[in-house]
């Protein structure tokens, strides 16, 4: 401890450090969360020993914890068409050139350091929330509560890229365009982040950036959530409605028995996929309306729902629905299915000469320009990191599950210090099993025969029995 390794770097020469090194720094300026809420509550007393409870929560979080990656490697795409050249490929060659490839696509430092990390306390969330609340106060054997939330939770406090790996942002080389390639589709051109106001010293002291990255529903947090409980003394033994005469032997078997439960009612929400390029259409969301048999495997046909109408590939889809699949396909779509988004290669095979195009399913364009070697040059897509794709923040609900839980029990009073109690507890009563979200790609919520999800979002059904002895 205290003595440094030896010899790690050969001083001797003057690139024996290759580039590429990490540089992590941390605002001077580190401040502890802070969280603020307003709320507003109106409360009604009504008949029954209740109350009804409506209110109103506003939370807004700052000082959180967010990450600035500013030197982040460009996309391919980007670089070529900045730039009008080909991305360096070579190895570890003179320091003081671009031809080391593991940086030369940066975009604030191509010579000599990778990836520059600066840790800051600029985050913050946005939470907006209606609760209601009724609750019936221990009356008569029985009390209960429900609460009612609807939620709507933003975020923006992940990791910021820097605005020089989007396309536009450094310039076009001159003469330099790009095109779909043979059977492509039309191109749905990614957005660019907004540009600093004059006088912003960084992006790292302006919102705006973070806003067109980062700032998005959280998909964690349930819009809309049902929670209930309860308590009920049971009518049987001494004073009660049934058994009410019995001697103190059965009193003490079949009376004091109460039963407790809870559960829930919970929605999800889900993201769609945001890495296709090609034609757009309006998200349609059809839930549990549009039961479908999944054929695609080569074993038996499952039974599926088609959630929303996800990207299906043309080679699954019957000719009913625009596709070329004649066995194995995907059955039962509405006849006006159309993909919310595609590939940009999305034509399987050429209709004039019955050959497969070779970049089916993928997002490759061509870039044309008078510098680039090899031009046209095949590349993929990608005109930024994140943030850009129309699809970047879209978020779907998904299907609504529920649970129960229930405990029968009661306490044997044996002495004034001394009670045995005994319970009953069923957790996911009645074994509900739910339904877990689609895929964000194709749509598709897989089931098995008779309805039963191939996962199910629920836990099994578990009973538990116990007995206590406290003195």
């Amino acid at each position: 401890m205290g003595v440094n390794s030896a010899n790690v770097v050969n001083s001797s020469t003057t690139n024996a450090i290759l580039p590429g090194s990490s540089v992590i720094a941390l605002s001077p300026n580190y401040p502890p969360d802070v969280a603020q809420e307003t709320s507003f509550t109106i409360e009604q007393p009504l008949k029954g020993n209740s109350a009804l409870r409506v209110s109103y929560v506003y939370t807004r979080g700052t000082n959180l914890d967010q990450t600035y990656s500013v030197n982040t490697a460009m996309s391919s795409f980007v670089w070529e068409m900045s730039t009008g050249t080909v991305p360096p490929t070579g190895g570890p060659s003179t320091i003081g050139t671009n031809q080391y490839q593991t940086t030369a696509l940066n975009p604030y430092n191509n010579v000599t350091y990778g990836a520059m990390s600066y840790y800051g306390k600029t985050g913050y969330s946005n939470d907006n929330a209606l609760q209601v609340n009724y609750q019936r106060l221990f009356h008569h054997g029985i009390a209960y509560q429900i609460f009612y939330v609807w939620q709507k939770a933003f975020t923006g406090d992940g990791t910021v890229t820097s605005p020089e790996d989007y396309l536009g942002v450094r310039g076009t080389a001159p003469s330099t365009t790009y095109a779909p390639l043979a059977g492509g589709s039309a191109i749905t051109v990614g957005g660019t982040p907004p540009a600093r106001p004059a006088g912003v010293p960084s992006y790292e002291t302006w919102r705006g950036l973070t806003d067109w990255e980062e700032y998005v529903v959280n998909a964690g947090n349930p819009k809309q959530e049902i929670e209930f409980n309860g308590i009920i003394d049971l009518p049987f033994g001494t004073g009660k409605r049934f058994l009410g005469h019995v001697n103190r032997f059965w009193n003490e078997l079949v009376g004091g028995f109460q039963l407790a439960g809870d559960g829930s009612i919970v929605g999800q929400y889900f993201a769609p996929l945001a890495t296709d390029w090609g034609p757009t259409n309006p998200i349609k969301i059809y839930k549990h309306r549009v039961p479908i048999q999944d054929c695609r495997g080569t074993g038996a046909c499952l039974k599926s729902y088609e959630w929303f109408n996800g990207y299906l590939s043309p080679k699954v889809l019957p000719p009913a629905n625009g596709g070329t699949c004649t066995s194995h396909c995907v059955e039962g779509l509405p006849s006006d299915y159309v993909p919310f988004v595609t590939p940009i290669n999305n034509t399987p095979t050429n209709p004039a000469t019955g050959l497969a195009y070779p970049n089916f399913g993928n997002n490759d364009v061509q870039i044309i320009s008078p510098t680039l070697a090899g031009s046209p040059l095949t590349v993929p897509y990608s005109p930024g990191p994140s943030g850009n794709n129309p699809y970047s923040k879209t978020i779907i609900p998904g299907p609504i599950n529920w649970t129960a839980d229930l405990s029968i029990f009661k306490v044997f009073p044996i002495t004034e210090r001394v009670n045995f109690r005994l319970n009953l507890d069923a957790f996911n009563l009645f074994n509900v099993q739910g339904y877990n979200n689609p895929s964000g790609t194709d749509g598709t919520e897989p089931v098995q025969p008779g309805g039963v999800g191939a996962t199910s979002h629920n836990t099994p059904r578990q009973l538990q029995l116990t007995a206590r002895l406290t003195f």
